[in-house]
């Protein structure tokens, strides 16, 4: 609060977090980083074969194998 006795807005701090809010998690903490990653590797495999000319049942099949790879639980095209 401001000496007048108004609230000050949250700022975000270096980490990410929001300053001033007890028990903050840093915002690097709440996105699934590696999961975003997996997942365009697998959307760039299935870009690359779409645009060769393959058949959806071999695009949809490469990308799980390729999921399944990367270590990822679930593919779903």
């Amino acid at each position: 609060m401001t000496t007048n006795g108004e609230a000050k807005p949250p700022v975000v701090g270096e980490a990410g977090a929001l300053a001033g809010l007890p028990g903050a998690i840093p915002e690097h903490l709440l996105e699934p980083v590696e999961l975003i990653r997996r997942s365009r590797v697998v959307m760039r495999v299935g870009r690359v074969l779409l645009s060769a000319g393959c058949g959806s049942y071999r695009v949809k099949s490469a990308m799980s194998n390729v999921g399944r790879a990367l270590g990822l639980t679930a593919v779903e095209a």
